[in-house]
């Protein structure tokens, strides 16, 4: 399989330079505008790493071909320590010390409180040590305790046993994930490949950089078919909604087609994250419900482009008021909520 293109560094945004938005970014602005600015332009809102993000991530990353990059950015750990805390861990254990030292004449005469109350301080100051040196061997990388790690490979054990996936013919150690642009979009989807082998072989020269996008288009056989697969973690497959996937499904399918003006089949491949029943299943997704997916992104296209021209970053909350689905802003993440703004008669 060809390496990815690369177009765009992820989790930035630059509002005087910037021509394209991938989904992700455009699910950021429906959900709040401001938390868009603060999370992508300013900076100032740092989303933490949640234990469902690191657990897609590492099944993506065995699913796509490249469980060796797991290795490179995660690190199994008994025990998650905050790397930031480091300064703070080094002043514990000084203030620790002190108190070590202010006991030692007491512990030294015998006083059994004392003798205890050092050896409880000794024993503080080991597990502190210990977070130390665990967050300056990650080097960078993320934490992962072993109840998600291996929750997270049963899980891509499980989806690569489908029928439908073991047909994609993905050869371990080169990844399927392709990042594309078009227009003022860009995405990188699991995977997308053509079944006929000589409109894939001309795919594969226009991601290798071989041929230009104009020679693509002209080179693909008329009835050349595309598929696009995203690879997808689900907390419950029995109470999942699927239809969930499909604005992101069209967004993916919306680029290739302009790049290469073939109409793509959808599918979400999600696996179960229940650890007591794995399960995986197939969803594909009908044209109709992908142009319904098509008229709600343009709306939201719209007013992102018409929001970066004018530079007014409102709050969800601003709009939306105790409906809002963000409380991450500066603005949204304050209280109190009014219930209603009519008196309640009684």
């Amino acid at each position: 399989m060809p390496t990815k293109k690369e177009v765009h560094v992820h989790g930035e945004f630059d509002p005087k330079a910037s021509t394209v938005i991938n989904y992700h970014g455009l699910k950021t602005f429906s959900t709040c505008p401001l938390l868009f600015k603060e999370q992508l332009i300013d900076k100032t809102y740092v989303q933490s790493e949640k234990d469902y993000f690191i657990y897609g991530h590492i099944v993506d990353h065995i699913l796509s071909g490249t469980p060796e990059k797991i290795d490179e950015e995660f690190v199994l750990v008994d025990r998650k320590a905050d790397p930031e805390k480091i300064l703070s861990y080094k002043s514990k254990i000084k203030d620790l010390e002190s108190k070590i030292y202010a006991l030692r004449e007491k512990a030294e005469s015998g006083n059994k409180v004392a003798i205890k109350g050092i050896e409880k301080r000794k024993s503080d100051i080991l597990d502190i040590k210990a977070k130390i040196d665990l967050c300056e061997a990650q080097g960078g990388k993320t934490q992962v305790t072993p109840a998600i790690w291996d929750s997270a490979h049963e899980t891509a054990r499980c989806m690569m046993e489908h029928s439908f996936y073991k047909k994609l013919d993905i050869v371990p150690g080169s990844t399927t994930q392709i990042e594309l642009i078009a227009g003022s979009r860009r995405g990188t989807a699991d995977y997308i490949s053509f079944r006929d082998p000589i409109a894939q072989q001309i795919w594969v020269l226009y991601l290798t950089n071989s041929i230009s996008h104009e020679e693509l288009k002209a080179k693909l056989p008329e009835d050349a078919s595309p598929i696009i697969v995203d690879f997808k973690t689900a907390f419950s497959i029995p109470k999942l909604e699927p239809m969930k996937y499909a604005n992101q499904l069209w967004y993916y399918r919306s680029m290739l087609e302009e790049l290469t003006g073939k109409r793509a089949r959808c599918f979400a491949l999600v696996g179960d994250k229940d650890p007591g029943m794995k399960m995986c299943q197939l969803y594909e997704f009908s044209d109709s419900t992908l142009e319904q997916c098509a008229q709600d992104m343009e709306i939201v296209e719209k007013a992102f482009w018409k929001t970066v021209k004018n530079g007014t970053w409102v709050s969800a909350k601003q709009f939306r008021g105790k409906d809002q689905q963000c409380f991450r802003c500066s603005e949204c993440s304050r209280s109190p909520f009014s219930v209603n703004d009519s008196a309640f008669i009684l």
